[in-house]
């Protein structure tokens, strides 16, 4: 998952399509765009603070194996 998440949205797209044996899943929570509070803390000891909102785009799924994994990304891709 941390691969995927740094991975640009176009290259995974091209890499999924030229894969010949796809995983069989079901998605248990579809891609969904969402914000969340960032916190901080000065020089790293001090009180924590909100520095402030960030976008964030989440997704479960689930492979026909039983594994199970969630996924919180950075930003959006629309």
């Amino acid at each position: 998952m941390s691969t995927l998440s740094k991975a640009r949205a176009y290259d995974v797209e091209s890499f999924w399509k030229n894969l010949t044996n796809h995983p069989q899943f079901k998605l248990l929570r579809a891609p969904e765009i969402g914000g969340v509070m960032v916190r901080g803390r000065m020089g790293a000891q001090g009180d924590a603070f909100n520095l402030g909102e960030m976008t964030v785009t989440r997704c479960s799924v689930q492979l026909d194996t039983g594994e199970v994994g969630h996924s919180y990304v950075q930003g959006r891709d629309r």
